[in-house]
């Protein structure tokens, strides 16, 4: 099994600081699927970008930029 992990991020200044990393199955693909769906289908402008980009290990990361400073990095099965 490869290895999955979210890990929130905060702004400071010009750096990201390490906040939460989880590797609950669940609650990665619940958070992502939540961050997808309210972009994607709802238009929230809150969120302001979702970036994907594939490590080519068999995973994938997909970061999620909100607007307060906050950034969400999933790494994630490449299915």
């Amino acid at each position: 099994m490869r290895q999955i992990e979210m890990t929130i991020y905060t702004k400071n200044g010009a750096t990201w600081t390490q906040g939460r990393t989880t590797t609950d199955e669940t609650e990665i693909y619940k958070s992502l699927a939540a961050g997808l769906l309210h972009k994607k289908i709802h238009k929230c402008s809150y969120i302001k970008s979702i970036k994907d980009a594939c490590n080519y290990d068999g995973t994938r990361n997909v970061t999620v930029y909100y607007d307060n400073g906050v950034k969400a990095l999933y790494t994630i099965a490449d299915r």
